[in-house]
Order: C-alpha cells, then structure tokens, then sequence
C-alpha cells in the first residue's frame, strides 16, 4: 500500500481546509469560500451596472427636463416682461424675484 502524500502547507480551519501560499499573511482559500466571494463580486458589479444604466438614463431625462424648464421661464418673462432673476415655488406657485446683487460698497 502506498503511502498518501502529505502537503506540509495544508491546515484545517473550523469548517473547511486551506493552504498556506507563501507565509502565515497568505492563505489560499477553501473553493466554498472563494464561490462565495465570487458570488458576491458578481451582485456587486450588478448592482455598478444597473447604477450606472439608471444614472445615464436620468441624466437624458433630466436634461430633458432642464430643456422644458427653460421654455417655460423664457415665455413667462416675454409674457410678463420680467426683469431680473426670478424662482418658482412649487407648493405655492407663486415666482418670487431675487434682489439685485450689491457691490463691493452695498450699492445696487
């Protein structure tokens, strides 16, 4: 009978066994574990991807929107002649002018 060969960097942990690679700061781990990492890598680059998708889809809708926005304050200002900056309030609906900005000696 043959003896079986011993592999002298091989421990046991609690659960499954692993191998020393070059000192004790260095392990390679059990397959189960190793899977287990690779699965969660793979629903983290999942969730960057649908992240990434989302934001680039929302950001054509969002320009999108900024482009009505500006339509609706350009025909408002023709229709009431506005002057200045002004500012929507969307639970009052009330557009409210901002003050002039002062100079360096508090003058308008």
């Amino acid at each position: 009978m043959s003896k079986e060969k011993v592999n002298p960097n091989h421990r046991m942990g609690k659960r499954t066994g692993y191998d020393i690679v070059v000192s004790e700061n260095q392990y390679r781990i059990a397959p189960s574990y190793q899977q287990l990492f690779e699965r969660s890598g793979n629903l983290r680059q999942g969730i960057y991807d649908m992240l990434r998708a989302v934001t680039r889809h929302a950001t054509g809708d969002l320009e999108g929107v900024a482009k009505m926005e500006r339509g609706i304050w350009k025909d408002l200002i023709n229709d009431l002649e506005l002057k200045g900056e002004w500012s929507y309030d969307s639970i009052t609906g009330i557009i409210t002018r901002h003050p002039e900005p002062k100079d360096k000696l508090g003058r308008e």
